[in-house]
């Protein structure tokens, strides 16, 4: 009886690994808002410096955790992890930029929304996963969820230069789907702090050479900016990330893309607590749409 449990309880621990890392990343976009209101920066310094918090708490944490066995890593899977830091710092700056010039309800709809998608296209060509009648339902009301949550109305005026942020948007959640299929890869083959330390270490200097060469970072925040840079390098990256990619041993890609839905809702309840931000009737239904999506998914056939 515990050997037939025991897959059942490790997809359901994946599942909830997965589900809590998208919850603290909807915490991301309202901390960031924080962060621009309180000093005058750049979505590229915000990205490097939450990188750059994160890389040695990653870092020692997987000293400590595996010793010598550290960083003892494959090339073929050095590299994965390389392309998932890159990816994660384009994805995450992409989409800081895309707010300013979309909007953040554009910005989140197009990125959240188009990753899942594209993942659950690239799973079944490439990866062969099953994308059954169940899980087509899911994402679609999960999409449909996260449109009436983020309150996209028909005949909605598009803001200044919106084409040039949905384009950012767009490459955000193309470059975010590409995250989740390479961890899928390394899951069981790496440990989730060898992934994420290598992947933001990677990400760090990457963002930092991006910002030399545009000016240089930006390093004038009060302390309650640098507390908040501090939160989302400590919280929601170090320990979302290792989060997601634990999860991601027992949870397919497809299903996977889908939890992380629960960042946009995340996001707007906390703007709505700290910003005044209301949800409308048919956002709060959007919430309950997206949230029975994801129920579904855990409760299985």
């Amino acid at each position: 009886m515990e050997t037939l449990a025991t897959p059942r309880q490790s997809q359901r621990r994946g599942f909830g690994l997965v589900a809590l890392a998208g919850t603290l990343w909807g915490t991301i976009g309202p901390a960031t808002q924080a962060i621009f209101s309180l000093s005058s920066t750049t979505p590229l310094s915000v990205s490097f410096l939450r990188a750059a918090v994160a890389t040695p708490i990653l870092m020692i944490g997987c000293w400590w955790l595996l010793r010598e066995k550290a960083f003892r890593i494959p090339r073929r899977d050095f590299g994965l992890m390389m392309l998932i830091g890159i990816l994660t710092g384009l994805s995450q700056t992409a989409y800081l930029i895309a707010i300013p010039l979309a909007g953040v309800t554009i910005s989140t709809l197009v990125g959240v929304c188009l990753a899942p998608v594209s993942v659950a296209l690239v799973s079944v060509v490439f990866r062969f996963e099953p994308f059954n009648r169940k899980v087509m339902m899911a994402l679609a009301c999960a999409i449909i969820g996260v449109v009436l949550v983020v309150g996209i109305e028909p005949g909605m005026d598009l803001p200044h230069n919106a084409i040039i942020g949905v384009l950012f948007s767009v490459a955000s959640g193309l470059t975010y789907a590409g995250v989740i299929v390479c961890g899928r890869f390394l899951a069981n083959r790496a440990h989730p702090v060898q992934v994420n330390a290598i992947g933001f270490a990677t990400s760090a200097v990457m963002l930092f050479i991006i910002a030399m060469l545009t000016g240089g970072p930006k390093l004038n925040y009060p302390v309650q900016g640098w507390l908040l840079i501090l939160y989302l390098g400590a919280v929601p990256t170090a320990l979302g990330y290792g989060l997601f990619v634990t999860g991601m041993k027992t949870t397919q890609a497809t299903i996977a893309g889908i939890i992380t839905l629960l960042e946009p809702v995340t996001a707007a309840v906390l703007a709505a607590i700290l910003f005044g931000e209301r949800l409308t009737v048919l956002g709060i239904f959007g919430s309950f749409l997206l949230l029975a999506a994801i129920v579904v998914l855990a409760r299985g056939d």
